[in-house]
């Protein structure tokens, strides 16, 4: 988190995509003088950031087909954006486009390697999904993606953070269904 606030402007604007109920990124950014625009599918959740960061704006919504006419110094989709299948997560890389400003640093959740896993939170279900390092660096240089994504991000392919799926789902692995596990 911490590399991608020191490549933030000081007091810039955040899209938090998938901010659930705003702890700790959230929190975090406000704390530290960074105006952030969250964005989450659940009423509930964003009720809760509403109450608990008034400073900050919260909009419920699918990220997936966001599209609010505004761009961002960064761009956040994390502990979200690994629970949106393949395609989903292919399709969102115009959605970061459109709306960050141009040098904004991109900071999102992967997995290892190509694959799905289902793990458990609070006694439910939860899936988890990843592409390959690949081709996450392929979809940051698209030239077919209108306006180009890599010319749009300061983040360069050495930046690009990635969390482990499996920190989140201990003893799971990532399955590539193209391979049969």
């Amino acid at each position: 988190m911490e590399r991608f606030v020191a490549l933030l402007p000081l007091g810039g604007s955040v899209l938090d995509l998938g901010c659930g109920s705003g702890q700790p990124l959230a929190c975090h950014l406000l704390d530290r003088g960074f105006t952030v625009f969250g964005v989450d599918s659940s009423p509930t959740l964003i009720s809760k950031c509403r109450s608990r960061f008034p400073k900050g704006e919260w909009t419920v919504a699918d990220m997936r087909t966001l599209s609010i006419n505004r761009r961002f110094e960064g761009v956040i989709a994390w502990d979200s954006f690994f629970h949106l299948s393949h395609e989903d997560q292919r399709a969102m890389f115009v959605v970061f486009r459109e709306h960050a400003n141009c040098g904004a640093p991109l900071l999102f959740t992967t997995g290892t390697g190509h694959g799905e896993a289902i793990g458990s939170f609070q006694g439910e279900s939860l899936y988890h999904a990843s592409l390959s390092p690949g081709e996450y660096r392929t979809l940051m240089k698209n030239p077919a993606l209108p306006g180009g994504v890599s010319s749009q991000f300061k983040l360069r392919l050495t930046r690009l953070l990635l969390a482990l799926v499996l920190d989140i789902v201990p003893n799971r692995r990532l399955v590539d269904p193209h391979r049969g596990g």
